[in-house]
């Protein structure tokens, strides 16, 4: 999930590696969404407990729907820091209207 292979670490902490297991069961940045698919399942959100998880279908839809969240939110702020170099946001020059000529 990180952004390339020089610097795997997570954006919450550059000492964590930014892999699958982080972002779902500690990534910082997920931790509102974690808690609240935790009471939705009435399972805390644990490696160990992922079997069970999957297990229950009921369940399973609310995982995967977290996984897709924010696996998507991830995946999207890494293509944006991929666009820009040193990580800002280049200025944007407005378009001029297209002029027809007579």
């Amino acid at each position: 999930m990180h952004s390339n292979s020089k610097n795997p670490s997570c954006e919450c902490d550059a000492d964590k590696i930014e892999s699958v297991w982080h972002i779902i069961l500690k990534c910082f940045r997920y931790e509102v969404a974690r808690y609240d698919l935790e009471h939705k399942i009435e399972t805390k959100l644990e490696k160990q407990k992922i079997h069970e998880i999957m297990e229950n279908p009921e369940k399973r839809v609310e995982f995967l729907s977290f996984a897709e969240k924010t696996f998507r939110e991830a995946t999207s702020r890494h293509r944006s820091m991929k666009q820009r170099p040193n990580e800002e946001t280049p200025p944007t020059a407005p378009t001029p209207a297209p002029t027809q000529k007579p």
